[in-house]
């Protein structure tokens, strides 16, 4: 999960801190979005799951090279459109990102979202994630200032109410919607139990 019981509650009361952004701001571009997946861990994560979901599983053994190219020209990228799509919402425009990348170049915030991306990884690789503990080690008292300072900023908050929606994507459900993409698109067969 991408939380820790430390930073939940340096979360407390975000919502109430939510102001709107510029209604003229500009939407985000591509590039934009997969800044903020790279911040986030996603662009790891995306790589992992395709490769633990039909790459690498025994359930069905090794695609051949056309089973392949299908799944990544053709099935991952419906994928990835629905996690664009996801991060374009909640970076809602330009001005939220250019916050995050200035958040994410402070020392609080750099390590910050290591730390996320290490967890985020971590989940998807299916290894023990980093420890609360373990982040309290990592970040010094000023540096959860500038944590918790930012994530009250209309930026912060903005982003942070949605969070709980990136948790989703390598979920059980998840991957039997994929698999299910596959099997549409690629005729790849993955078991009685695969489209359920």
């Amino acid at each position: 999960m991408i939380r820790t019981s430390r930073f939940t509650s340096c979360l407390a009361g975000v919502l109430l801190a939510l102001l709107p952004m510029t209604a003229f701001a500009e939407p985000p571009t591509a590039e934009d979005i997969a800044a903020v997946e790279h911040m986030f861990g996603f662009d790891q994560l995306m790589t992992i799951l395709l490769d633990r979901t039909y790459i690498s599983p025994k359930e069905y053994g090794p695609l051949d090279e056309t089973q392949l190219a299908c799944v990544k020209n053709e099935a991952m990228p419906v994928f990835h459109a629905k996690v664009d799509d996801l991060f374009a919402q909640l970076f809602a425009n330009r001005e939220i990102v250019a916050e995050w990348v200035r958040f994410a170049g402070t020392g609080g915030g750099g390590k910050f979202l290591d730390f996320l991306r290490q967890g985020v990884v971590a989940k998807a690789s299916d290894l023990p994630a980093p420890t609360d503990a373990e982040l309290d080690a990592y970040l010094d008292k000023g540096e959860w200032a500038e944590v918790d300072a930012f994530l009250h900023t209309p930026a912060g908050s903005a982003v942070v109410g949605g969070m709980s929606k990136l948790q989703t994507f390598d979920s059980p459900e998840t991957v039997a919607a994929l698999k299910l993409e596959v099997k549409q698109r690629c005729a790849i067969k993955f078991g009685d139990n695969s489209t359920h």
